[in-house]
């Protein structure tokens, strides 16, 4: 059997539990992995910039991991402490997707960096005041981006390019529209059945793995890799040992090789600890 040399896992809805918290079996085992000389990834929807306390946690710092971040937008590599970025939507596609939204009347979130837009100040202002509402949806907001704020009306100019736009949303009928009217150049990925997500075509989890597998000279057979949502897909279709939750949706269940028990039920480190740890 070929040995695993390299970890990768999305965050909400897989290593993390039902309270999207990282509980201490989880730290351990991710540390002890580590030990052995396996690096480990995590790769997820939410900015870079505010998984500090997560990766410190698992200390992908201190061992040389990797972070693949806001959907594959980002690629940190620690053995070097150099982030990658690439694939923003411009300014002008930014405005034409909001007025998209706004035709087929959805609600949206639009992601930057260091600032976070809503065309509805109702959904805003609840989700600054409740964020445990946002949790058990999709627990992309940082704290930090919390702080910078803004509700817009349908004909504001928001200056310089964006990382996603988010709807919040469960009519699939407006969802499966709106598809159709952005055509090609981007892809609508559903998280949950309350959660999507719009990125540019081509940037995804998958395309950062290439990178770090190219970097690692590794093979398909000698990375494992666990997911939720349809923003995992592209990864779990580049590798042997790929792992859906027993929790993710059936769009997501049909890519993977192999079903992991649910995130709430430590469903990553059942399969880590046989897999690896069990063999050692």
């Amino acid at each position: 059997m070929t040995k695993i040399k390299l970890v990768v896992s999305d965050l909400d809805g897989t290593l993390l539990d039902g309270n999207h918290q990282l509980n201490q079996l989880t730290i351990d085992t991710v540390i002890n992995i580590q030990k052995l000389g396996i690096k480990f990834v995590i790769a997820t929807g939410r900015n870079y910039y505010s998984l500090d306390e997560i990766y410190e946690k698992l200390k992908l710092n201190e061992n040389d991991g990797y972070v693949i971040g806001s959907n594959g937008q980002q690629l940190y590599d620690f053995s070097n402490n150099k982030l990658f970025k690439e694939g923003k939507i411009s300014e002008s596609d930014g405005y034409n997707i909001r007025q998209l939204c706004y035709k087929n009347k959805l609600n949206t979130i639009i992601f930057y960096d260091d600032m976070i837009y809503s065309n509805n100040s109702l959904v805003l202002s609840i989700l600054i005041k409740f964020k445990y509402i946002l949790e058990k949806i999709n627990k992309s907001i940082s704290d930090r981006g919390f702080e910078n704020y803004n509700s817009i009306k349908k004909n504001t100019i928001i200056r310089g390019d964006l990382n996603k736009v988010c709807i919040l949303s469960s009519n699939k009928r407006r969802i499966n529209k709106l598809k159709a009217e952005l055509g090609n150049d981007f892809e609508v990925l559903c998280l949950n059945k309350y959660w999507y997500e719009i990125m540019p075509k081509g940037i995804n989890k998958g395309v950062m793995l290439d990178k770090i597998m190219e970097r690692e000279n590794l093979s398909r057979e000698e990375v494992i890799v666990f997911g939720d949502g349809e923003n995992d897909i592209e990864m779990l279709k580049r590798v042997d040992n790929s792992y859906a939750m027993s929790n993710a949706m059936n769009t997501v269940k049909n890519y993977a090789n192999y079903i992991a028990d649910s995130n709430s039920n430590n469903g990553v480190i059942k399969v880590l600890k046989k897999k690896i740890i069990n063999n050692t």
